[in-house]
């Protein structure tokens, strides 16, 4: 059954990077001009609201990488397909991390393909978030803006609960 929880999550940054027919080409694209801040360790807060799609500017890699247990590594940031914002950090202990920003979250995060599980622990302050640590995933909606974070890890994810559950706070600040 260990097996399976790998393939869930990669199953999860498909259809986030557009293998989900239901979804349509209607998020708008915030450009690939992302860029972070490689001298502080994490990319600068964006304005409260900003709406910015940088989802490497919504995820602090200092934060990612002390919930995880890892060094810190710069996120890259791309375009994803139908428009949407990601984040990858390649970790050297074999597993990744993926931020995927949506827009459009009715279309790309619909409650009924990410509900919240026995596990997850609510994030405040938002439409609809938790923070998963024992399956390595934190989903913010805060109107229709959307980020699904999915730490991808074979042997199962090492994420910290208190950090990864603050990690989820900090990230629904920054929308």
């Amino acid at each position: 059954m260990k097996f399976l929880k790998p393939l869930v999550l990669v199953a999860a940054a498909l259809v986030l990077t557009g293998c989900s027919q239901a979804a349509t080409n209607t998020a708008e694209s915030a450009g690939s001009s992302a860029t972070t801040d490689a001298d502080s360790g994490s990319a600068p807060a964006p304005e409260a609201g900003s709406g910015t799609g940088d989802a490497c500017a919504l995820v602090p890699s200092a934060d990612i990488a002390a919930a995880l247990g890892v060094d810190t590594i710069e996120g890259v940031a791309a375009e994803g397909q139908q428009g949407l914002q990601q984040c990858t950090w390649a970790f050297a202990d074999t597993h990744t991390a993926i931020a995927q920003y949506t827009g459009d979250a009715d279309a790309f995060l619909p409650a009924e393909l990410y509900p919240q599980g026995a596990n997850a622990q609510p994030i405040p302050g938002v439409t609809r978030g938790w923070a998963d640590a024992s399956i390595g995933t934190i989903l913010v909606v805060k109107g229709n803006e959307g980020l699904l974070l999915v730490d991808i890890d074979p042997g199962g994810s090492g994420a910290d609960p208190a950090l990864w559950a603050s990690l989820g706070e900090t990230i629904a600040n920054r929308f």
